[in-house]
């Protein structure tokens, strides 16, 4: 029946949505943030927000994502990794187009 098959469906999401944020987790707690690409905790964060637009976990690890980015680009320009620095901007300024402190740091280093 229609109905069993939606709950398959949404069975089936709601299992591959654990793994991703298995996955995402995974990633971020060993740092690898918003590279390498394809394999980020970013990357596996979006790929949850695409099957589950409303999943909070990911929303607010995407967040916390952007934190870490600023502080840690904070830190490479304290130690006078500019091009490291610069580097990390320039890919974070395209995940997170929207984000205010990251376009003015950004521009800063140009």
């Amino acid at each position: 029946t229609p109905l069993i098959k939606d709950m398959t469906i949404s069975t089936e999401r709601q299992m591959k949505v654990n793994r991703l944020l298995k996955t995402a987790n995974l990633h971020f707690r060993v740092g690898r943030l918003i590279s390498p690409e394809g394999s980020n905790a970013y990357h596996a964060y979006r790929l949850v927000l695409e099957l589950d637009s409303a999943n909070e976990t990911a929303q607010s690890a995407i967040e916390s994502i952007q934190d870490k980015i600023l502080a840690h680009t904070e830190i490479l320009l304290a130690e006078g990794e500019t091009e490291r620095a610069r580097a990390q901007i320039i890919l974070a300024t395209s995940l997170f187009p929207n984000n205010h402190l990251l376009q003015a740091l950004n521009k800063n280093m140009q």
